[in-house]
């Protein structure tokens, strides 16, 4: 039989074990490999969250993408797609979206000069998307940190309430989980394209984390067949499409299922 000395180290044993995991595990709480971890493990609820638990969302965002076929439709280059950004924002207008964010660079100058007409093109499609909607453009920074202007035309017909940073807090992986209001720059917090979009629908704003379960598989609407649909004059499908609802245009890379807008 064991004797009790023999009993009384198995059990320092055993509480120091106990102990060395505590500590390795709060080691690994702080550190950047237990910040990883717990990323991780947000995914993993997610995606089980989202496949065997899906919530609707009543009004959920139409994402109208840039994508390759959108390329390949407009014969300019994108610094000159301001008749195309004025045509979306008219279409927009006719469809009545409840808002509408830009998350794409606008020009930084005026054209006028190359292609007479070109700013008004654009500045027209603003004007009369935003008369009954909020329209906000997005805000980025240049290659040394600094804030890119918009041409200053732009920017006085968006209002300064319809400008916002298309910018969101990284986590250590590289990717996007959670929402600020706010983004400090300094000493200084500047508002985001989400944020005034909230505001602009009269909608609570705070910060935290992005619920990615919630609403349908993430699908966009092809820009080109957006402004196809308003050269056509296809009102009620473009109605149907994005009536009552905040859009969001952007720049999509990766293969996604795209909402097709053709028969």
């Amino acid at each position: 039989m064991a004797s009790s000395g023999q009993h009384k180290n198995a059990w320092r044993l055993r509480i120091g074990g106990i102990g060395l995991c505590l500590l390795l595990g709060l080691a690994i709480q702080h550190s950047s490999l237990g910040t990883w971890l717990d990323a991780k493990y947000l995914d993993l609820q997610t995606r089980a969250l989202k496949k065997y638990f899906p919530t609707e969302v009543k009004n959920d965002v139409v994402v109208v993408g840039i994508d390759e076929a959108t390329l390949e439709a407009f014969p300019e280059p994108m610094t000159l797609w301001h008749r195309h950004w004025g045509d979306f924002m008219r279409a927009m207008q006719v469809a009545d979206a409840s808002a509408v964010g830009l998350d794409c660079v606008m020009p930084d100058r005026s054209f006028d000069d190359i292609v007479p007409g070109y700013d008004n093109s654009l500045m027209s499609g603003l004007l009369a998307a935003k008369k009954d909607r909020p329209v906000v453009l997005a805000l980025t920074l240049d290659s040394h940190g600094d804030t890119r202007t918009l041409y200053r035309k732009f920017e006085l017909v968006a209002g300064k309430d319809n400008l916002g940073y298309a910018l969101f807090p990284v986590d250590i992986d590289q990717r996007v989980r959670r929402f600020d209001d706010s983004l400090a720059t300094g000493d200084q917090e500047v508002s985001t394209l989400v944020g005034q979009m909230l505001r602009g629908l009269g909608m609570k704003t705070g910060s935290g984390f992005i619920d990615m379960s919630v609403g349908a598989s993430y699908r966009y609407v092809p820009l080109h067949e957006v402004t196809q649909r308003y050269e056509d004059g296809d009102v009620e499908g473009l109605r149907k499409i994005f009536g009552g609802k905040p859009v969001l245009l952007g720049t999509v890379s990766a293969p996604v299922n795209n909402i097709r807008t053709k028969d």
